[in-house]
């Protein structure tokens, strides 16, 4: 049984597309992941992910000098396109959550040291005023003695 030219070029193109949909599939996963971890790349390998990309890159770069094959050069796009965007996203959120987190993380310590020297200050003033007469709850005694002197009436 003889298979005809055009059949066998169109099997070839439908394996082709198996293929890269698969791949892709395959790939989706930790995409998923990353929605649910805020950016974080989970469970991936990055040295691996690097030789692999690596190997796309080399793989398109022999087709450029030998036979073009332009489903091969679509795959090997494909491929560095979705692990690049992995790459891409690690490195936005270490970024976001490292170097960034560290800068706000010494903001609000800065924010918190002046609002502990804000309310230092504020109690300084307080005993000034009160002659150091002030009751637990920052009430000062004096309108203690008012109080009770105007329940007395």
């Amino acid at each position: 049984m003889q298979i005809q030219p055009h059949l066998f070029t169109f099997l070839c193109s439908i394996a082709w597309v198996q293929t890269t949909v698969f791949l892709c599939v395959g790939l989706l996963p930790p995409y998923w992941e990353l929605l649910h971890r805020k950016g974080k790349v989970v469970g991936i390998n990055f040295l691996f992910l690097a030789l692999d990309s690596s190997g796309a890159v080399f793989s398109m770069a022999s087709m450029c000098i030998g036979t073009f094959d332009a489903m091969g050069m679509i795959l090997y796009a494909i491929m560095i396109a979705m692990e690049l965007g992995l790459f891409v996203s690690q490195g936005i959120w270490l970024l976001r959550f490292r170097v960034l987190k560290k800068e706000k993380d010494e903001d609000q310590e800065q924010v918190e040291n002046n609002e502990i020297n804000i309310v230092n200050s504020i109690d300084n003033n307080n005993n000034i005023f009160n002659n150091g007469n002030t009751s637990k709850d920052g009430i000062s005694l004096y309108n203690e003695e008012q109080n009770k002197s105007l329940s007395s009436l």
